[in-house]
């Protein structure tokens, strides 16, 4: 992985990056984005790129809150 001067991580991923970030299959990731449940970024004819960003936003999304609480915790109240 190419990293910058100031040692950030790249902006934009790999199909096998972005499946490795994930913890999907590589297969997965691909079927994924031909079916544009995974945002992507096609850089020329063949190549497929994922910005971090956006897959950190599509994780954020999905989270939902616990229906019940684990011992006694209390569960927060959804962002809205």
């Amino acid at each position: 992985m190419r990293r910058t001067e100031n040692h950030a991580p790249p902006p934009l991923l790999t199909p096998a990056e972005c499946a490795d970030y994930l913890g999907f299959t590589l297969s997965t990731v691909y079927t994924m984005a031909s079916r544009r449940q995974l945002p992507s970024v096609k850089i020329g004819k063949r190549s497929l790129r994922f910005r971090r960003s956006d897959l950190d936003a599509l994780v954020k999304a999905g989270l939902r809150p616990a229906l019940r609480p684990l011992n006694g915790q209390t569960t927060p109240e959804p962002e809205r």
